[in-house]
């Protein structure tokens, strides 16, 4: 589907209700360690989340705006 395409190439970072939703799609699938290969997941999107928070912050700054 597309919205796991974009997921995958990066341009959008998955929220946890969608990888909870992959999840069960894993587990109907047969994947019986879903939950712990979404959670390294789940983990490295937080941490995108945080660098493009921190990337808009300089911008912000950059522009002459306030953090």
């Amino acid at each position: 589907p597309a919205w796991l395409r974009r997921y995958a190439q990066g341009d959008s970072i998955p929220s946890w209700y969608v990888l909870d939703v992959l999840g069960d799609e894993l587990k109907a699938h047969g994947i019986s360690n879903a939950h712990t290969r979404l959670l390294a997941l789940g983990d490295l999107a937080e941490a995108a989340r945080a660098a493009r928070a921190k990337e808009r912050r300089w911008a912000r700054v950059i522009s002459g705006g306030s953090p």
